[in-house]
């Protein structure tokens, strides 16, 4: 292999892992808003305060409990 191939190699490598660092971004930012969504509205079918809506809910999925709202936390 020449230098400029290895190099493209190692170039394409890191881009593909900024590229799929980006789209899980953006699929997490649509995860939070839908989270969000849902705890709105179980806030209005019930009595329960926003406080117990929270990401502490039980009825949350753990895995959502720990993603973060915005690519930028």
């Amino acid at each position: 292999m020449t230098v400029a191939t290895k190099n493209l190699e190692k170039w394409l490598f890191y881009f593909d892992r900024f590229n799929n660092h980006e789209v899980s971004a953006k699929l997490d930012q649509a995860l939070c808003e839908a989270t969000e969504e849902k705890m709105v509205e179980v806030q209005e079918a019930s009595d329960l305060s926003w406080i117990e809506v929270g990401p502490s809910a039980s009825w949350l999925p753990h895995d959502l409990i720990k993603s973060p709202c915005s690519p930028s936390s």
